[in-house]
């Protein structure tokens, strides 16, 4: 065999070599886009109740599956939370407690109206529980915030010969239509009328959030004529614990707080819920409402957050009924235009911000 035909057939050889290689590459690359798209494949057909279907399934990989799949639910059915600013923060998701308190006289019954509006622009429906300010007055509050009209001029005089009283009443009939109200005249709601109308208004599944304001009129139970006002708010706390567990829709809980000094070293919302601390562990979700004296401005801070971030603070300008966010410059501005920098010292600011028990 000569030289040259020698080195043909090494030739040769080191080809056919060359293209078992490239054969061997491409066959593996063939086989990892086969394996993706099989995976692919998989993952879009993945469904959680196929699982639940196994026979090997435990009992808790079931319960924990249910949780997803409601977590999932959750998140789809999110609703504003006053306006999209808060909600960033503040998403209310059915099925969750969000506790918001503040002292006497500082925006609870506010609040809960401006929140109940937030949901009916959503097209959505509220349930409310009033405790202390009857429907009527409600509805007026609710009208003048779709009309931007200033509430004040019209709670005390709703039938009066003004023009825009004529529009608020046109909008309360409109409002009928997605809100109802359970208000009590007489200071005599039980705590199983509450847990009543949370699990039928859940069952009928015509509104989307239930507000209760606010939890320490709650004071009374027809099962037990004797129960003093701290039983029955932790009876409060254990409905509400049973809700959360399978409810769909959420519940908005007004709470009182107590008072602040300067002197005060815990500043916490749940050292200071009146008569029932335990409101504080099982909401998803607590802000303070906190007016800043002398200008028409709320600071909210979001304290505990299962949906989001905790310790935030936002700053709200009230105006016709609605809270319109402002940031710190704009905040510094309205302080300084009424002169409030001459709240020059922690302790001064603290006992006109919190005032004293």
């Amino acid at each position: 065999m000569t030289k040259e035909l020698i080195e043909i057939l090494d030739k040769a050889d080191l080809f056919t070599k060359e293209q078992k290689v490239k054969k061997y590459k491409i066959e593996s690359d063939l086989s990892k886009i086969k394996q993706k798209e099989e995976l692919d494949q998989k993952f879009e057909s993945f469904s959680l109740d196929n699982i639940k279907s196994h026979q090997n399934t435990s009992e808790y990989a079931n319960k924990q599956i249910d949780e997803l799949i409601r977590n999932k639910k959750l998140l789809q059915q999110e609703l504003f939370f006053i306006n999209s600013d808060f909600s960033q923060y503040a998403k209310l998701y059915p099925g969750g407690v969000y506790l918001l308190g503040a002292i006497s006289g500082t925006g609870k019954t506010t609040t809960s109206a401006a929140i109940a509006h937030g949901i009916i622009k959503q097209g959505k429906k509220v349930f409310l529980i009033s405790t202390e300010e009857p429907a009527q007055n409600i509805l007026v509050r609710l009208a003048c915030m779709e009309l931007n009209i200033d509430f004040n001029k019209y709670i005390n005089n709703p039938d009066s010969d003004d023009p825009e009283s004529e529009k608020i009443h046109n909008c309360i009939k409109d409002l009928t239509k997605h809100i109802n109200i359970f208000d009590d005249k007489i200071g005599a709601t039980t705590i199983e009328t509450v847990e009543k109308i949370l699990y039928e208004v859940d069952g009928a599944n015509e509104h989307s959030c239930v507000i209760i304001d606010f939890a320490q009129r709650i004071n009374k139970s027809k099962n037990n004529p004797k129960a003093d006002n701290w039983s029955i708010m932790y009876t409060l706390k254990d409905i509400l614990t049973d809700y959360a567990q399978h409810a769909k829709i959420p519940v908005i809980l007004m709470s009182q707080l107590k008072p602040l000094s300067h002197k005060e070293k815990d500043r916490s919302v749940e050292s200071r819920i009146k008569l029932c601390t335990g409101l504080y562990e099982v909401a998803a979700c607590v802000i303070e409402i906190i007016r800043i004296p002398g200008i028409s401005v709320s600071l909210f801070h979001i304290e505990k957050s299962r949906f989001g971030r905790s310790n935030i603070c936002m700053f709200a300008k009230y105006q016709n009924g609605k809270f319109i966010t402002i940031d710190a410059k704009q905040f510094k501005e309205l302080r300084t235009q009424q002169q409030l920098d001459s709240i020059n010292t922690v302790e001064k600011f603290n006992e006109e911000y919190f005032g004293e028990e």
